[in-house]
């Protein structure tokens, strides 16, 4: 199986898919009925561009595992393969695999170290041969049957949704997420290719990718790549977003008390009024904003603590007879 381009997550599928008989391609494809389709490795086809799986080191275990399970006990039936029936410009059906990419690749993977696993059961019907590709796209989040998508796969997707002329609103409701959710995979999805692969091979989170991008920007590759640097360093194999923060700034955030009680010192000292003007006005800015910052905290602790007993009274009131 082809993987998927990560320097071009918004491709479109290269297939122009024309709703065919579903029967016909079974026939066609010399399968058997019982409960399922049972058909012939060889009759089952790929939509090239199609499949947002990402080829990293936890894809290709996954797909070791589901092989060794196939092995022991077969090629589940009710983990079926979904197929959409397409009628080619030949006038020929042929069947497009919709859902079970992953199952089919553990399938040739066992099949390719001596197992016989015989026919592969497949689903079909009319409710899948009414969807268009924009459908099929969006059911590659929402019908997945296995293993769940990664956030930059899932990026992939929605990206291909936009290219499809969709609204981030449209996408929203149609996955069932917010709309902060889809710009955010967004982002991830137009991100450069320096810190899609950081992603795509499990070097830094999606999540740390997008706040990082936020934050720096233009930047932002070169501020990851000095945190997987870190984070290496530390024998990490992630970085986190702990490792975005600069060393000094984090010594410097740990001994914020004492710098303090240092500035306060040297405004009350005797020699304070030796210092240049800017200086003073500097260090008298500092220190008033650090004291205006805390006290507005602690005017925020003294409502949020107001809140919740406010709302555990009225709770009580609700748990009354």
């Amino acid at each position: 199986m082809t993987p998927i381009d990560l320097s071009s997550l918004d491709q479109i599928p290269a297939v122009a898919l024309i709703s065919g008989s579903t029967r016909q391609a079974a026939k066609e494809a010399h399968g058997s009925s019982r409960d399922h389709w049972f058909v012939e490795r060889q009759d089952i086809h790929l939509m090239p561009g199609f499949n947002v799986r990402i080829k990293n080191a936890s894809y290709t275990q996954h797909v070791r595992w589901l092989a060794d399970q196939m092995k022991e006990v077969g090629f589940r039936v009710d983990k079926s393969i979904s197929c959409y029936a397409s009628r080619d410009e030949d006038g020929k059906t042929r069947l497009y695999v919709a859902d079970g990419h992953t199952r089919l690749e553990a399938y040739d993977l066992a099949t390719s170290e001596g197992c016989d696993l015989g026919p592969i059961p497949i689903a079909i019907g009319k409710e899948l041969q009414n969807q268009t590709i924009e459908d099929l796209t969006v059911g590659l989040v929402t019908s997945n049957s296995g293993r769940e998508l990664t956030p930059l796969e899932k990026a992939a997707v929605l990206k291909r949704l936009i290219n499809f002329r969709w609204s981030e609103a449209d996408i929203a409701k149609r996955l069932g997420v917010t709309i902060q959710q889809v710009q955010n995979l967004l982002i991830l999805a137009s991100a450069p290719p320096e810190i899609r692969q950081m992603v795509a091979s499990e070097e830094v989170s999606a999540s740390t990718a997008i706040d990082a991008i936020r934050r720096f920007g233009g930047t932002a590759v070169a501020k990851l790549t000095a945190a997987v640097s870190h984070a290496r360093s530390e024998g990490k194999g992630k970085a986190t977003g702990k490792h975005l923060v600069d060393p000094v700034h984090r010594s410097a955030k740990r001994q914020a008390p004492a710098l303090w009680n240092v500035a306060k010192v040297i405004q009350s000292d005797p020699g304070f009024s030796a210092l240049s003007q800017v200086v003073q006005a500097q260090l008298v800015e500092l220190l008033k904003s650090i004291e205006t910052a805390g006290q507005k905290k602690s005017q925020s602790r003294k409502a949020d603590r107001g809140a919740q007993k406010t709302s555990t009274n009225s709770q009580q009131n609700l748990d009354l007879p």
